[in-house]
């Protein structure tokens, strides 16, 4: 929340970064799944997994816990 104080904010960032560095094998797997236009299921992926998959990594570069090269190619 806004309201944290200064000594949080490193913790806060670590807990951050963790949450995309442990979430990204996944979602660069179910990226490349949607590419392919099948979920893990077998089902089509919907537009709006898609725009999911892609604001995760959006997210994850604009707070600098992911760089270029974990973007899924």
């Amino acid at each position: 929340g806004w309201d944290m104080a200064g000594s949080h904010v490193a913790i806060r960032r670590v807990a951050v970064t963790a949450f995309f560095l442990e979430a990204l094998p996944e979602m660069q797997r179910r990226s490349k799944e949607a590419e392919d236009a099948v979920g893990p299921d077998g089902d089509l992926e919907d537009a709006a997994t898609v725009a999911a998959i892609q604001t995760f990594f959006r997210r994850g570069l604009d707070c600098g816990a992911l760089v270029d090269a974990d973007l899924p190619r």
